[in-house]
C-alpha cells in the first residue's frame, strides 16, 4: 500500500504548487471512445456482466426465465399464421372472402372449372386436326383419276393408283327410243403408275353388255396412255400442273346373238394426242381443261375428232371432292357407215357431276352421273356400225372404288 502511494507523489520545491496527476496517466474510462476496457465501479471493482451468474448464485435450468428473452438459435421459428380480419374493426380491409387456412396465400385467380377445361381440350384437338388437314391438301391431291378423261397423274415415283367401277343405264320403251327397254352394264378396272415424278403410264379396261333394238352385244374396251408433265420436269409448282398424253383406245365386239348379221368381230381403233392444264384456284378449288385430237378407224370408214373437256373441282375437306365436268366432241366422217342415219359432221356433248372420297388409308368410293346427247358416238364409234347408236340423249350412273398406294 505504501509503494502505491509513493508512486503517485513527488517532492515539491519551495513555492511550487503540487498538481494532480495528468489525465493521461489515469486509466481510460469505458464511456470514452477508443477505450477497450469497461470503467471500474465506484467501489474499485470491475463492472459485473449481467449475462454471467453472480458468484454463489444458483444456476437456473435451460429455458428458464434467464433464456426467455433470447431464444436459442437451434430452435425452429414458429409458424406464421394469418389471423382472421374482423370487418367491424377500425382499419380492417374490405375483404368479403373468408379467412384462409394457415399456410395458404391469398390469390385472385378464378377457380378452375374441370368441365370447361375438358371442353377446351377437345376443341383444341379439333382445331389442331383442322390445321393438320389444312396442311394436307397437297397430300390428298391429286385424287386418283381413273376415268376415260384424266387431268392429272401420280406425282411421286412408283405411286400406283387402282380403281374398279360399274356403270349402267336403262331406257324404258315408253320413251319411244326403241321397241323395248334398252339397258347397258359396263364394269371396268383402271390403273395408273408413276414411273418418275414427270412420267406416268395408265390404262382402263372394261366389258359392256349392251341390249338395244337389235342384237345383244358384248363389247370389250381397252385404253392405254403414256403421259408426261413437262412443267414438273422444268420446275416444281403446286399452283399449275400440266399433262401431255399419247394414247390408244380400242373397242371390239366379241359376242352377239349369232344371227346372219352378227356384228362380232367388228372393232374400232382410236389414236389420240392431248394436252391440258390443271390450275389450283385458292386452297379448295381446281380448274382443269384439256384439248385432244383423235383419229379413228372403223370398218369401212375413218373419222377425225376433236375433243374439248373441262372440269371444276371443289374440296370442302381434304378427303372429299365434288366435280362438275363438260365434254364436247366434233366428229368428221368420211361417209355415213352403212344405213345408219348419221351425218357427215356431228357435234356431241356430255355433262357430268361427280363425288369422291379418299381417306387417309388411300381407299374410298367415288360416283359419277353424266348425260350425253347420243349414245357412245365419238367416244366409241363401233356402236354406230349397226345402227345401235341411239338417236337421242341418255344418262349414265357410275359407282366405284378408288385406291392409292403408297
Amino acid at each position: 500500500m505504501g509503494w502505491a502511494m509513493a508512486l503517485g507523489l513527488r517532492v515539491a520545491a519551495p513555492g511550487e504548487v503540487l498538481a494532480a496527476a495528468p489525465e493521461d496517466d489515469a486509466p481510460p474510462h469505458a464511456d470514452e471512445p477508443g477505450s477497450g476496457e469497461p470503467a471500474p465501479s465506484a467501489g474499485g471493482s470491475p463492472e459485473h456482466d449481467p449475462d454471467e451468474p453472480e458468484p454463489g448464485a444458483p444456476l437456473e435450468p435451460a429455458g428458464g426465465p434467464a433464456d426467455a428473452g433470447s431464444p436459442s438459435p437451434d430452435a425452429a421459428a414458429p409458424e406464421a399464421t394469418v389471423a382472421p380480419t374482423d370487418p367491424a374493426a377500425p382499419g380492417a380491409a374490405d375483404d368479403p372472402s373468408p379467412a384462409l387456412p394457415s399456410g395458404q396465400a391469398k390469390t385472385d385467380d378464378v377457380p378452375v372449372d374441370e368441365t370447361q377445361q375438358q371442353a377446351d381440350r377437345r376443341a383444341g384437338r379439333r382445331r389442331r386436326g383442322r390445321d393438320r388437314d389444312e396442311g394436307q391438301w397437297q397430300v390428298f391431291a391429286p385424287y386418283p383419276e381413273l376415268g376415260p378423261i384424266r387431268y392429272r397423274d401420280p406425282e411421286s415415283g412408283r405411286t400406283l393408283w387402282l380403281g374398279v367401277d360399274a356403270a349402267g343405264t336403262t331406257l324404258p320403251a315408253s320413251l319411244g327410243l326403241a321397241d323395248r327397254a334398252v339397258w347397258v352394264v359396263r364394269p371396268a378396272g383402271a390403273w395408273a403408275l408413276a414411273l418418275t415424278p414427270w412420267l406416268a403410264v395408265g390404262g382402263r379396261h372394261d366389258v359392256a353388255w349392251y341390249d338395244a333394238d337389235g342384237p345383244r352385244l358384248r363389247v370389250h374396251g381397252h385404253q392405254v396412255e403414256l403421259s408426261s408433265r413437262p412443267l414438273a420436269a422444268s420446275r416444281s409448282t403446286d399452283a399449275l400442273d400440266d399433262r401431255l398424253a399419247l394414247g390408244l383406245t380400242t373397242h371390239a365386239i366379241r359376242w352377239g346373238e349369232g344371227t346372219a348379221d352378227d356384228p362380232a368381230g367388228q372393232a374400232d381403233t382410236i389414236v389420240h394426242l392431248g394436252y391440258g392444264l390443271d390450275h389450283l384456284l385458292g386452297t379448295r378449288w381446281r380448274l382443269g381443261w384439256q384439248a385432244q385430237v383423235r383419229h379413228a378407224w372403223v370398218p369401212h370408214d375413218t373419222q377425225r375428232q376433236v375433243r374439248l373437256s373441262a372440269r371444276v373441282a371443289f374440296n370442302p375437306r381434304p378427303a372429299h371432292r365434288l366435280s362438275l365436268d363438260a365434254v364436247g366432241y366434233y366428229v368428221n366422217r368420211d361417209h355415213p357407215p352403212g344405213d345408219a342415219p348419221l351425218p357427215r359432221h356431228s357435234v356431241l356433248g356430255q355433262v357430268g357431276l361427280g363425288y369422291a372420297w379418299v381417306g387417309r388409308a388411300g381407299v374410298g368410293p367415288w360416283t359419277h352421273v353424266r348425260a350425253t346427247s347420243r349414245f357412245a358416238s365419238g367416244e366409241a364409234p363401233v356402236y354406230e356400225q349397226r345402227e345401235e347408236a341411239l338417236d337421242g340423249a341418255y344418262g349414265e350412273v357410275l359407282v366405284g372404288m378408288l385406291a392409292r398406294w403408297p
